[in-house]
């Protein structure tokens, strides 16, 4: 594992430094310029959240002793329905509406300019949230990371997090946006590797331990787990599964982001489907990735660590190596993602408020390096010092996030009658929804529930009925711009 995690450092590195050559202003550095491909922005989109919930979260809920396959089948079709609703229907209004609206050059920016916020409060308000659960999102993949490394290596858990907290901060660092951005690709090919072994592993087990499927083979085991599965005992939680699931793209900041700094305004169908084409082979190698580890794990998994370990330890020497090199790379590359949005909302959004002075030239850009660095320094003294507690994890995070700002992302691209109030109220209410479900699950004061899905209602319930009392506050502006971007999105 270690010659891979130099590999990777050095492809890192090399990538860091020529988009840092090429960043000479400030839109450079937070938004490409808005010069990135589509197929390069929409991959590494995609590959934000897909790569470490097809790696962790669906082998894990696949690996469940009862009904787990199942299940997993349905959280990882969601999240393949998801990322295609989010391309369809979000990317093409967000980099028109981006644009036209102030040359929007960060998601809170494009907040404020979208509904003419003249007060700030929207883009401070987003810009915190955004903070906030950025470092905590980081402080976990670091702490996750720095886990995988000291359990095959033996470095020791604190060194193993100095050394990726600071690898993901100077890349990030470097090449800002255009950085992250470029390891899409990277991500979709350790996928591909890692789920395309999978599935042949699953014909010719070959390269792991034989005794381990003497009596049943991973695909024999797979049919068996999912015959004595009794469908319609769980069928509304595995429907609630999927919907959370295929909402969870909406909210999220980076891959906003990444769909604003497109250099096509206008992508054709066709082109989105062959962006999207490995996430049907990925959603399957991740179910069957947890069936081979409740398999071969006896069904005793119930941490990442124990079902990483477990991999290590049935495969073939070199097959578990480069298998967990593969999680490990994909864990820490989505940390770059939360990392730069903290970062950049620090200084760009809350600290310098987008000022002209701050706008432009080097000294902006280096002013939101310092940020991304500040950023990094408190996720990794959070994961160092803080308690892991089961409230912050990792799945309510990103979920509490998409809440937060999903309705209000998928709602204003389409509908003219919202407004700044109402936009703060949807922020505030989701979050709060959000925590108040997952606190209450937790105490099993209620059934298990994705956070999202309350979250998402409340958001939108609190976005449309104080917009509905507020609308007296839609500007001409507001008006002029939201029809510009219909006119443009629906041009062939």
């Amino acid at each position: 594992m270690l010659w891979m995690t130099v590999l990777y450092a050095a492809a890192a590195m090399t990538i860091g430094f020529w988009k840092y050559m090429r960043c000479a202003s400030m839109p450079d550095y937070l938004l490409g310029s808005r010069t990135q491909y589509s197929r390069v922005a929409g991959m590494s989109a995609q590959t934000t959240l897909l790569g470490f919930f097809f790696t962790v979260t669906v082998p894990m809920i696949s690996a469940e002793p009862s009904g787990g396959a199942l299940k997993a089948i349905f959280a990882s079709a969601g999240m393949v329905l998801g990322i295609f609703l989010s391309k369809f229907l979000i990317s093409r209004r967000m980099r028109i509406y981006s644009e036209l609206s102030g040359n929007s050059l960060s998601f809170p920016e494009f907040l404020e300019n979208r509904f003419n916020d003249k007060s700030g409060v929207l883009r401070a308000v987003s810009a915190s949230v955004i903070l906030v659960f950025g470092i905590l999102l980081s402080a976990n993949l670091f702490s996750l990371s720095a886990s995988l490394i000291d359990g095959i290596t033996q470095l020791g858990y604190i060194q193993s997090l100095i050394i990726c907290g600071l690898l993901v901060a100077v890349f990030v660092f470097l090449g800002g946006l255009p950085a992250v951005v470029s390891t899409g690709y990277i991500k979709a090919l350790a996928l591909l590797i890692f789920f395309v072994f999978i599935l042949i592993f699953c014909f010719n087990p070959t390269y792991f331990d034989r005794i381990a499927f003497t009596d049943a083979a991973p695909l024999s085991s797979a049919a068996g787990s999912l015959s004595e599965t009794d469908i319609l005992e769980d069928i509304f939680s595995d429907i609630l599964c999927f919907a959370a699931y295929s909402l969870l793209f909406f909210g999220i900041p980076f891959i906003n982001t990444a769909y604003m700094s497109t250099k096509e305004r206008r992508v054709p169908k066709r082109k989105i489907f062959a962006e999207l084409f490995w996430t049907v082979p990925s959603a399957a190698g991740a179910v069957m990735t947890g069936i081979i580890v409740s398999v071969t794990g006896n069904g005793h998994i119930s941490t990442v660590s124990e079902m990483v370990g477990t991999i290590y330890k049935t495969a073939a020497a070199p097959t578990g190596s480069l298998i967990v090199s593969l999680i490990f790379i994909i864990c820490i590359t989505t940390s770059d993602t939360s990392l730069f949005t903290a970062g950049e909302s620090l200084v760009y959004d809350l600290f310098t408020h987008g000022k002209t002075k701050y706008s432009a030239g080097k000294n902006g850009i280096n002013t939101v390096r310092f940020g991304v660095l500040g950023a990094a320094a408190a996720a990794i003294l959070f994961a160092l010092f803080a308690p892991q507690t089961e409230f912050l994890s990792t799945e309510f995070l990103i979920s509490a996030v998409s809440a937060a700002f999903g309705p209000t992302v998928l709602f204003c691209l389409f509908f003219n009658c919202l407004t700044t109030k109402g936009a703060v109220a949807s922020v505030a209410g989701g979050l709060a929804a959000a925590a108040l479900f997952n606190y209450l699950e937790l105490i099993d004061s209620i059934p298990e529930i994705p956070v999202l899905i309350p979250g998402f209602v409340a958001g939108t319930v609190f976005l449309f009925a104080v917009s509905l009392l507020d609308r007296k506050n839609i500007s001409e502006k507001t008006g002029n711009e939201f029809g510009r971007t219909k006119e443009i999105a629906r041009l062939k």
